[in-house]
Protein backbone atom coordinates (compact mmCIF):
# COMPACT_ATOMS: atom_id res chain seq x y z
CA UNK A 1 0.00 0.00 0.00
CA UNK A 2 1.44 3.57 -0.87
CA UNK A 3 2.06 6.29 0.69
CA UNK A 4 -0.51 8.14 -1.18
CA UNK A 5 -3.52 5.83 0.36
CA UNK A 6 -2.53 5.79 3.76
CA UNK A 7 -2.13 9.47 3.90
CA UNK A 8 -5.81 10.27 2.13
CA UNK A 9 -7.47 7.26 4.75
CA UNK A 10 -5.53 8.75 7.78
CA UNK A 11 -6.79 11.93 7.32
CA UNK A 12 -10.17 11.49 6.12
CA UNK A 13 -10.25 8.86 9.17
CA UNK A 14 -9.82 11.69 11.58
CA UNK A 15 -12.62 13.79 9.54
CA UNK A 16 -15.09 10.97 9.81
CA UNK A 17 -14.37 9.68 13.65
CA UNK A 18 -14.63 13.75 14.33
CA UNK A 19 -18.28 14.33 12.07
CA UNK A 20 -19.85 10.92 13.26
CA UNK A 21 -19.01 10.92 17.50
CA UNK A 22 -20.26 14.17 17.77
CA UNK A 23 -23.28 14.17 18.27
CA UNK A 24 -22.18 11.44 21.08
CA UNK A 25 -20.10 14.02 22.44
CA UNK A 26 -20.00 14.77 26.21
CA UNK A 27 -22.84 11.48 26.57
CA UNK A 28 -22.26 8.13 28.56
CA UNK A 29 -22.65 4.69 26.83
CA UNK A 30 -25.44 4.39 28.76
CA UNK A 31 -27.36 7.61 27.33
CA UNK A 32 -26.12 7.10 23.95
CA UNK A 33 -27.42 3.17 24.35
CA UNK A 34 -30.83 4.56 25.07
CA UNK A 35 -31.54 7.10 22.84
CA UNK A 36 -29.83 6.37 19.88
CA UNK A 37 -29.09 1.98 20.33
CA UNK A 38 -26.15 1.56 18.51
CA UNK A 39 -24.70 3.89 16.85
CA UNK A 40 -23.01 2.68 13.58
CA UNK A 41 -23.50 5.66 11.23
CA UNK A 42 -24.10 9.48 10.60
CA UNK A 43 -26.85 10.82 13.25
CA UNK A 44 -28.81 14.23 14.27
CA UNK A 45 -26.83 16.93 16.51
CA UNK A 46 -29.76 18.06 17.88
CA UNK A 47 -29.38 16.31 21.18
CA UNK A 48 -25.90 18.08 21.86
CA UNK A 49 -24.41 18.94 25.15
CA UNK A 50 -24.03 22.17 23.72
CA UNK A 51 -26.46 24.87 22.00
CA UNK A 52 -24.43 26.07 19.36
CA UNK A 53 -23.32 22.78 18.18
CA UNK A 54 -27.24 21.28 18.36
CA UNK A 55 -27.96 23.27 15.44
CA UNK A 56 -25.64 22.14 13.19
CA UNK A 57 -26.53 19.53 10.41
CA UNK A 58 -25.88 15.65 10.24
CA UNK A 59 -21.91 15.54 9.49
CA UNK A 60 -20.71 18.72 10.79
CA UNK A 61 -17.00 18.44 11.43
CA UNK A 62 -15.99 20.76 14.45
CA UNK A 63 -12.46 21.60 15.91
CA UNK A 64 -10.70 18.21 15.47
CA UNK A 65 -10.46 18.29 11.47
CA UNK A 66 -11.05 22.34 11.05
CA UNK A 67 -7.69 22.24 13.02
CA UNK A 68 -6.35 19.20 11.17
CA UNK A 69 -6.70 21.03 7.73
CA UNK A 70 -5.03 23.90 9.69
CA UNK A 71 -2.09 22.14 10.12
CA UNK A 72 -2.35 20.39 6.92
CA UNK A 73 -1.82 23.75 5.39
CA UNK A 74 0.60 24.95 7.54
CA UNK A 75 2.60 21.41 6.41
CA UNK A 76 2.34 22.57 2.47
CA UNK A 77 6.06 23.76 2.94
CA UNK A 78 8.89 23.50 5.25
CA UNK A 79 7.83 23.15 8.41
CA UNK A 80 7.41 26.30 10.20
CA UNK A 81 5.74 27.30 13.71
CA UNK A 82 5.55 30.95 12.59
CA UNK A 83 3.40 29.21 9.84
CA UNK A 84 1.29 27.21 11.93
CA UNK A 85 0.34 30.17 14.26
CA UNK A 86 -0.52 32.38 11.04
CA UNK A 87 -2.62 29.02 9.99
CA UNK A 88 -4.44 28.68 13.63
CA UNK A 89 -5.21 32.08 13.53
CA UNK A 90 -6.91 32.03 10.11
CA UNK A 91 -8.86 28.78 11.16
CA UNK A 92 -10.42 30.55 14.12
CA UNK A 93 -11.09 33.26 11.24
CA UNK A 94 -13.44 30.43 9.87
CA UNK A 95 -11.07 29.70 6.92
CA UNK A 96 -12.49 25.64 6.92
CA UNK A 97 -15.65 26.49 8.13
CA UNK A 98 -17.53 28.72 10.77
CA UNK A 99 -15.38 26.93 14.06
CA UNK A 100 -17.78 24.34 15.96
CA UNK A 101 -17.01 22.64 19.23
CA UNK A 102 -13.39 24.38 19.57
CA UNK A 103 -12.41 23.98 23.32
CA UNK A 104 -11.71 26.71 25.65
CA UNK A 105 -8.05 26.32 25.71
CA UNK A 106 -7.44 26.76 22.00
CA UNK A 107 -10.11 29.74 21.78
CA UNK A 108 -8.42 31.47 24.51
CA UNK A 109 -4.93 30.54 23.32
CA UNK A 110 -5.55 31.94 19.76
CA UNK A 111 -6.77 34.83 21.31
CA UNK A 112 -3.72 35.49 22.30
CA UNK A 113 -2.12 34.94 19.59
CA UNK A 114 -3.69 37.32 17.64
CA UNK A 115 -3.20 40.20 20.24
CA UNK A 116 1.08 39.04 20.07
CA UNK A 117 1.20 37.35 23.29
CA UNK A 118 3.98 35.21 24.26
CA UNK A 119 3.77 32.47 25.88
CA UNK A 120 0.28 31.97 24.04
CA UNK A 121 -1.02 28.94 25.86
CA UNK A 122 -3.43 28.66 29.00
CA UNK A 123 -1.18 27.64 31.21
CA UNK A 124 -3.47 24.54 32.83
CA UNK A 125 -4.78 23.50 29.43
CA UNK A 126 -4.73 20.04 29.37
CA UNK A 127 -7.00 18.94 26.85
CA UNK A 128 -7.35 17.20 23.66
CA UNK A 129 -6.85 20.40 21.50
CA UNK A 130 -2.86 19.17 20.14
CA UNK A 131 -3.31 15.38 19.98
CA UNK A 132 -6.54 15.56 18.13
CA UNK A 133 -4.56 17.77 15.28
CA UNK A 134 -1.67 15.59 14.97
CA UNK A 135 -2.07 13.65 12.27
CA UNK A 136 -0.54 16.33 9.49
CA UNK A 137 2.95 16.11 11.20
CA UNK A 138 3.03 12.63 11.65
CA UNK A 139 2.49 12.20 8.04
CA UNK A 140 4.91 14.61 6.85
CA UNK A 141 7.69 12.64 9.36
CA UNK A 142 6.64 9.66 7.08
CA UNK A 143 7.28 11.31 3.87
CA UNK A 144 10.75 12.25 5.27
CA UNK A 145 11.58 8.90 6.90
CA UNK A 146 10.48 7.60 3.92
CA UNK A 147 10.21 3.79 5.73
CA UNK A 148 13.50 4.91 8.19
CA UNK A 149 12.30 6.32 11.29
CA UNK A 150 14.82 6.25 13.56
CA UNK A 151 16.06 7.53 17.18
CA UNK A 152 16.94 10.76 15.54
CA UNK A 153 13.66 11.40 14.03
CA UNK A 154 12.31 10.35 17.52
CA UNK A 155 13.82 13.61 19.15
CA UNK A 156 12.72 15.85 16.74
CA UNK A 157 9.68 14.54 16.21
CA UNK A 158 9.09 15.30 20.40
CA UNK A 159 10.68 18.41 19.97
CA UNK A 160 7.74 19.21 17.30
CA UNK A 161 5.29 17.89 19.43
CA UNK A 162 6.31 20.33 22.10
CA UNK A 163 6.85 23.33 20.48
CA UNK A 164 3.05 22.68 18.92
CA UNK A 165 1.47 22.02 22.35
CA UNK A 166 2.86 25.04 23.75
CA UNK A 167 1.09 27.16 20.88
CA UNK A 168 -2.06 26.52 22.87
CA UNK A 169 -1.77 24.14 25.90
CA UNK A 170 0.22 24.74 28.79
CA UNK A 171 0.25 21.01 30.41
CA UNK A 172 3.29 19.12 28.86
CA UNK A 173 1.28 16.22 29.45
CA UNK A 174 -0.41 17.34 26.06
CA UNK A 175 2.70 17.08 24.57
CA UNK A 176 3.35 13.48 25.68
CA UNK A 177 0.18 12.17 24.21
CA UNK A 178 0.51 14.13 21.01
CA UNK A 179 3.74 12.26 20.39
CA UNK A 180 2.29 9.09 21.08
CA UNK A 181 -0.42 9.59 18.65
CA UNK A 182 1.96 10.70 16.13
CA UNK A 183 4.33 7.61 16.64
CA UNK A 184 0.80 5.16 16.30
CA UNK A 185 0.66 7.18 13.05
CA UNK A 186 4.07 6.55 11.67
CA UNK A 187 3.96 3.23 12.35
CA UNK A 188 0.76 2.75 10.90
CA UNK A 189 2.01 4.19 7.97
CA UNK A 190 5.15 2.20 7.58
CA UNK A 191 2.87 -1.25 8.83
CA UNK A 192 4.88 -1.85 11.66
CA UNK A 193 1.66 -2.26 14.20
CA UNK A 194 1.41 -5.69 15.33
CA UNK A 195 -2.04 -7.36 15.50
CA UNK A 196 -1.97 -7.79 19.17
CA UNK A 197 -2.96 -6.25 21.93
CA UNK A 198 -0.81 -6.56 24.68
CA UNK A 199 2.02 -5.48 22.07
CA UNK A 200 0.13 -2.52 20.78
CA UNK A 201 -0.40 -1.42 24.56
CA UNK A 202 3.16 -2.27 25.27
CA UNK A 203 4.10 -0.22 22.19
CA UNK A 204 1.75 2.75 23.33
CA UNK A 205 2.99 2.46 27.31
CA UNK A 206 6.94 2.40 26.02
CA UNK A 207 6.32 5.81 23.90
CA UNK A 208 4.72 7.90 26.74
CA UNK A 209 7.56 6.75 28.95
CA UNK A 210 10.30 7.84 26.25
CA UNK A 211 8.36 11.05 25.66
CA UNK A 212 8.41 12.08 29.13
CA UNK A 213 12.23 10.94 29.39
CA UNK A 214 12.67 13.44 26.78
CA UNK A 215 10.47 16.06 28.69
CA UNK A 216 11.82 15.69 32.03
CA UNK A 217 13.49 18.55 32.67
CA UNK A 218 9.83 20.93 32.50
CA UNK A 219 7.54 17.99 33.86
CA UNK A 220 6.27 18.82 37.13
CA UNK A 221 7.36 15.29 39.29
CA UNK A 222 4.46 15.60 41.29
CA UNK A 223 1.44 15.30 38.87
CA UNK A 224 0.16 11.64 37.78
CA UNK A 225 1.74 10.99 34.56
CA UNK A 226 0.80 10.10 31.04
CA UNK A 227 2.25 6.42 31.27
CA UNK A 228 0.35 6.03 35.21
CA UNK A 229 -2.68 6.23 33.02
CA UNK A 230 -2.02 4.10 30.15
CA UNK A 231 -0.24 1.34 32.82
CA UNK A 232 -3.73 1.54 34.80
CA UNK A 233 -5.72 1.02 32.22
CA UNK A 234 -3.86 -1.45 29.55
CA UNK A 235 -3.86 -4.48 32.54
CA UNK A 236 -5.35 -7.82 32.21
CA UNK A 237 -8.06 -6.27 34.45
CA UNK A 238 -9.46 -4.85 31.56
CA UNK A 239 -8.82 -7.02 28.74
CA UNK A 240 -12.05 -8.36 28.30
CA UNK A 241 -14.00 -5.76 29.50
CA UNK A 242 -16.16 -3.45 26.69
CA UNK A 243 -15.03 -0.11 25.43
CA UNK A 244 -18.21 1.40 27.42
CA UNK A 245 -17.24 -0.29 30.63
CA UNK A 246 -13.34 0.94 30.32
CA UNK A 247 -15.11 4.28 29.42
CA UNK A 248 -17.31 5.29 32.36
CA UNK A 249 -14.20 3.82 34.90
CA UNK A 250 -11.48 6.47 32.71
CA UNK A 251 -14.19 9.30 31.96
CA UNK A 252 -15.72 9.73 35.57
CA UNK A 253 -15.63 13.87 34.41
CA UNK A 254 -13.61 15.79 32.52
CA UNK A 255 -14.09 13.83 29.41
CA UNK A 256 -11.54 16.25 27.14
CA UNK A 257 -9.10 16.12 30.20
CA UNK A 258 -5.64 14.32 28.34
CA UNK A 259 -5.42 12.07 31.36
CA UNK A 260 -9.05 10.84 30.80
CA UNK A 261 -9.41 10.71 27.15
CA UNK A 262 -5.97 9.57 25.32
CA UNK A 263 -5.76 6.11 27.98
CA UNK A 264 -9.10 5.61 26.04
CA UNK A 265 -8.01 5.90 22.76
CA UNK A 266 -4.90 4.10 23.38
CA UNK A 267 -7.58 1.23 24.93
CA UNK A 268 -9.54 1.18 21.46
CA UNK A 269 -6.29 0.99 19.37
CA UNK A 270 -4.99 -2.09 21.47
CA UNK A 271 -8.49 -3.72 21.04
CA UNK A 272 -9.90 -2.85 18.09
CA UNK A 273 -6.75 -2.78 15.46
CA UNK A 274 -6.34 -6.65 15.63
CA UNK A 275 -9.86 -6.93 14.50
CA UNK A 276 -8.54 -5.42 11.27
CA UNK A 277 -11.57 -3.43 10.41
CA UNK A 278 -12.04 0.02 10.26
CA UNK A 279 -15.87 1.01 10.56
CA UNK A 280 -15.67 -1.31 13.69
CA UNK A 281 -12.71 0.80 15.30
CA UNK A 282 -14.72 3.88 14.71
CA UNK A 283 -18.24 2.80 15.56
CA UNK A 284 -17.09 0.89 18.86
CA UNK A 285 -14.94 4.27 20.15
CA UNK A 286 -18.05 6.17 19.12
CA UNK A 287 -20.03 4.49 21.16
CA UNK A 288 -17.91 4.96 24.45
CA UNK A 289 -18.97 8.22 24.57
CA UNK A 290 -17.31 11.21 26.35
CA UNK A 291 -14.75 13.03 24.13
CA UNK A 292 -16.24 10.69 21.00
CA UNK A 293 -15.69 12.97 18.11
CA UNK A 294 -12.00 13.75 19.15
CA UNK A 295 -11.07 10.22 20.20
CA UNK A 296 -13.28 8.91 16.90
CA UNK A 297 -10.83 11.09 15.29
CA UNK A 298 -7.71 10.04 16.97
CA UNK A 299 -8.30 6.22 16.55
CA UNK A 300 -10.00 6.77 12.81
CA UNK A 301 -6.49 8.51 11.79
CA UNK A 302 -4.70 5.56 13.31
CA UNK A 303 -6.95 2.96 11.30
CA UNK A 304 -7.17 4.73 8.28
CA UNK A 305 -3.13 5.08 8.12
CA UNK A 306 -2.72 1.15 8.56
CA UNK A 307 -5.29 0.23 5.90
CA UNK A 308 -5.79 3.25 3.86
CA UNK A 309 -8.57 4.14 2.02
CA UNK A 310 -9.79 1.33 0.20
CA UNK A 311 -11.12 0.17 3.59
CA UNK A 312 -13.05 2.78 4.24
CA UNK A 313 -16.86 2.56 2.58
CA UNK A 314 -17.60 5.51 0.86
CA UNK A 315 -20.96 6.00 2.67
CA UNK A 316 -18.70 6.90 5.22
CA UNK A 317 -17.19 9.87 3.61
CA UNK A 318 -20.19 11.28 1.18
CA UNK A 319 -22.36 12.04 4.07
CA UNK A 320 -19.34 14.82 5.77
CA UNK A 321 -20.20 18.24 5.44
CA UNK A 322 -17.23 19.77 3.23
CA UNK A 323 -16.25 16.40 2.22
CA UNK A 324 -15.49 17.73 -1.06
CA UNK A 325 -12.76 20.07 0.23
CA UNK A 326 -11.64 18.09 2.52
CA UNK A 327 -10.40 15.72 -0.08
CA UNK A 328 -8.90 18.40 -2.18
CA UNK A 329 -7.12 19.68 0.30
CA UNK A 330 -5.72 16.17 1.51
CA UNK A 331 -4.75 15.99 -2.33
CA UNK A 332 -3.00 19.50 -2.73
CA UNK A 333 -0.91 18.65 0.92
CA UNK A 334 0.00 14.92 -0.26
CA UNK A 335 1.22 16.63 -3.84
CA UNK A 336 3.47 19.35 -1.52
CA UNK A 337 5.32 16.44 0.27
CA UNK A 338 6.10 14.48 -2.44
CA UNK A 339 7.73 17.53 -4.04
CA UNK A 340 10.20 17.88 -1.12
Amino acid sequence: MTLNEKTYGCLLGVAIGDAMGLPLECKSPTEIREKFGYVDTYISNKTHHFAEVSKEPIGTISDDTQLTLAMMDALKGKYSIDRIKQSHIEASNGKWGTPVGWGKTTRTAIANLKEGKNPSHVVNGAGNGTCMKIAPLAIFFAYKAQGKFSDKHNMILMKKCHEINNLTHGDQRCSVAAYCQARMIIRAMQDEIPYDSRQISDMIIKDSIDAEGMLAWEIDESLVMLSDRLIEFHTDRYSDKSTSFVSRQICTSQSSFILNSYPLVAYCLAKYLPYRNFKYAITETINAGADADSNGSMVGAVAGALWGISVIPTNFVTPIRKWQMITAQIKEFEQKLKEK
